[in-house]
């Protein structure tokens, strides 16, 4: 499974118009040997391991001889670059990347990989699965080094102390057991959804700056269609036919406001995945939406918003795959604004022809004040993205990786150590272009920089949310697409609202049938860290 590494000179890459995906695949966690290491006089660490590191690194894993890049998938050269310098500052040893597969980040790897004792010395995965859903065991608590300096960092006290708070409380694994709690990944960018416009259509249209506003959006919109319509250009075009859910993150999570979101927040991650069920029937039943109109009083908003979008964009009913891209209606100016996932429409943008460029911008829906009485002061704005991407690294233990040995860790972790230092979690990051690093020192493009500005101010009023669309197999179908049928007039606000409490019912029904064992223990904790008997 382990390729050689290519050394050949890079050459432009094919852009991707889609996101990094986050599989739902993770693992668990252990110490096979104390994370530490010991610095020569120059500050690196002195290691006596010689050999190979094998790294799975997903997304970021650079060009290699001989292995064939599957249709869409670009590869990331500065992943190599760094291999090439931590090389030369360590003789002996060699970086390997493992070539993705299909199966690769699924459960199924991760425990067939572990059982033969296959795992690649360093691997993606979601941190904040690790010793939750699989058993511990499989990767290495972090928790001892991330308290000692990175000594690949001038000046640095604490490895920690670089690290994404939202990213840190995401990863960091409760348990109150010996090996069951720590943080067993570094994790290194964030996604996030927003707004690119085109300044040229905007301004064509009398819009001199970008709304921050849901009320000037709006209104912006509506400029948009009137005064370019007779171009056949729209407004708006977004990620399709999944627009109730990037609302509901928007506007629900803003409406319940930081007291409720902050309890969920806090909700340990055994317990994450049944949040929905317990509020839902629990504590007021405040994600209840026909006890609280909080959650549906934005569809309105969000109709009259996507009324001046692009209609080739709405897809109803839905059907699974049936996605379509609003990049396409954006870089063919089509539409002013795009709302979409990641951060690669700059890049997109100046791969076009330079007959075809135009100078784009980026903004944020910042307040939503005004648009219900349920409007709350909650930042919402990065909401539909965080730090679980791709760049989520961890070391395997000696369970899962029979050639762990202890010198072996120390390599690993110096390597791990390299790669998240601000210069190359900037370059290997900024090289896929789209996400954002976030290693505390980390930069990125000119035009993104202002996004990364805004992201570290803003980050810790991140509170993600999702309703109803992740609990059940058919559950995302079920309310997206009935989101949507009253999008396009198929249906009035009423019988949506009524058919949306119908549906949330038979969600919460089926989910608390398939997990009982889950939904008990959530009551029993939640009920006590609530007072409730």
């Amino acid at each position: 499974m382990i390729a050689n590494p290519s050394t050949t000179k890079r050459t432009k890459r094919a852009t991707k118009a889609w996101g990094c995906a986050i599989s739902a695949a993770v693992l668990a966690g252990g110490v096979t040997a104390t994370l530490s290491s010991t610095a020569s006089a120059t500050g690196i660490p002195n290691l006596t391991y010689k050999g190979t590191i094998s790294m799975y690194a997903s997304t970021y894993t650079p060009p290699i001889t001989g292995v064939k890049q599957a249709p869409g998938t670009i590869a990331d050269p500065e992943m190599q670059d760094a291999a090439n310098a931590f090389e030369k500052l360590y003789p002996g040893i060699t970086i390997n990347f493992v070539p993705g597969a299909r199966e690769f980040g699924t459960p199924t790897w991760y425990v067939s990989e572990a059982a033969a004792g296959n795992l690649p010395d360093v691997s993606w995965v979601p941190g904040y699965y690790v010793n939750v859903t699989l058993p511990t065991g499989l990767f290495q608590d972090l928790t001892p080094a991330f308290n000692q300096p990175n000594p690949f960092i001038p000046g640095n006290t604490k490895w920690i102390s670089t690290m994404n708070e939202v990213a840190l409380r995401a990863d960091t694994v409760p348990g109150n057991t010996p090996g069951s709690s720590g943080i067993f990944v570094v994790n290194g960018d964030w996604g996030g959804i927003g707004f690119y416009y085109n300044k040229n259509l905007f301004r064509e249209a009398g819009i001199t700056a970008a709304p921050t506003t849901w009320s000037q959006l709006q209104a912006d919109s509506v400029q948009i269609d009137v005064r370019l319509a007779s171009k056949h250009v729209y407004a708006g075009a977004a990620i399709a036919p999944y627009m109730y859910n990037w609302l509901a993150h928007i506007l629900g999570a803003n409406y319940l406001g930081l007291g409720k979101m902050s309890t969920i927040f806090k909700i340990p991650a055994p317990y994450a995945a049944a949040y929905q069920s317990y509020f839902y029937s629990n504590d007021g039943g405040w994600l209840n939406p026909s006890k609280n109109p909080a959650l549906t009083t934005w569809f309105p908003l969000g109709k009259a918003l996507m009324d001046t979008w692009a209609p080739k964009d709405v897809n109803v009913p839905f059907t699974s795959g049936a996605s379509i891209d609003g990049s396409t209606f954006f870089l063919g100016q089509q539409v002013a604004y795009v709302f979409i996932n990641g951060y690669a429409i700059p890049r997109e943008v100046a791969s076009l022809p330079k007959s075809q460029q135009f100078p784009v911008g980026y903004f944020e829906i910042t307040s939503l004040k005004g648009t219900s009485p349920y409007a709350t002061d909650l930042s919402t704005w990065q909401d539909n993205g965080g730090p679980t991407q791709s760049f989520q690294y961890g070391i395997s233990s000696s369970k899962s990786d029979r050639s762990m040995t202890t010198a072996k860790t120390q390599a690993a972790l110096a390597w791990l150590q390299f790669i998240s230092s601000p210069k190359w979690n900037s370059l290997i990051v900024n090289a896929e272009g789209n996400d954002l690093p976030i290693i505390q020192g980390a930069t990125t493009s000119p035009q993104l920089q202002p996004i990364l500005n805004q992201l570290n101010s803003e980050s810790k009023y991140y509170y993600p949310m999702a309703l109803f669309d992740s609990l059940t197999s058919s559950s995302f179908q079920t309310i997206d697409g009935l989101y949507l049928e009253y999008v396009d007039g198929y249906i009035s606000l009423g019988t949506a609202l009524s058919e949306y409490d119908t549906d949330a019912a038979s969600i919460i029904s089926a989910y608390n049938a398939q997990h009982p064992q889950l939904v008990a223990e959530t009551v029993t904790y939640e009920n006590k860290v609530l007072g409730i008997k």
